[in-house]
This record gives structure tokens, sequence and C-alpha cells, in this order.
């Protein structure tokens, strides 16, 4: 469970690893990635806030005027459904909140320190 915290805390690897060898985050450690976040990064961005992200990122980056960025389907069979809430199920919505609790006060914590109108 939490996996963007176990992802940001033991890396890509143990996100296979996890039902074999049990290698799950606890609050310390999610504590411990945002505390870390916040010392170091100047923004964080959200899927949320994603146009907000590429705006800092085509700045940063120095990309032309005319630079667009990919959105990505989410169905081989269907090329015209992307990835949205409102294209998943309310009952996988509510999975993924149960099983995502550190990760979500994670992403409150992330959304009220990194906002662009706070630059």
């Amino acid at each position: 469970s939490n996996p963007q915290c176990q992802f940001l805390y033991k890396g890509e690897p143990s996100m296979r690893a996890q039902k074999v060898t049990n290698k799950a985050v606890n609050k310390e450690d999610c504590q411990a990635v945002l505390q870390e976040m916040m010392e170091l990064f100047d923004w964080v961005g959200t899927t949320e806030r994603l146009n907000e992200t590429f705006v800092l990122l085509e700045h940063i980056l120095d990309l032309p005027a005319n630079h667009t960025w990919e959105n990505y389907r989410i169905s081989k069979d269907r090329q015209d459904v992307y990835f949205q809430k409102e294209n998943v199920s309310s009952a996988v919505l509510e999975w993924v909140k149960d099983m995502s609790t550190m990760d979500i006060e994670m992403y409150t914590a992330v959304t009220n320190q990194y906002r662009l109108d706070k630059l």
C-alpha cells in the first residue's frame, strides 16, 4: 500500500518485490520522504496541477513555445480513452484511496506547500 511513498522512499525495485519480501513503508518513512521534499525541492508537481508543472518545466528546460506534451492512453482497445478520473470506476477510486492513506497525507502537504501562486 501507499505506492507513491514506497516508490519515493525505496525506489522502483521495491515495487516489484513488495508482495514477496513485504517491503511496504510505514508512516515514519512517508514523513521522511515529505521532509526531504520540503527541504530539497523547489517544486513538486502533481497530476491534478499538471498544467502548472508543464509551464514551469517549459521555462526551466527552455523549450520552444510550440512544444506539445503527450497525453498517454490507458486502453489498448479504445484509442479515445485517456487517463482521467472520469475514466476510472468509483469502486477503483475508493480502493486506491483506502490503500493510499499516507500517500494522500503527503499529497495534501505537497499541494499546500507547492503552489504556483506562491512563487
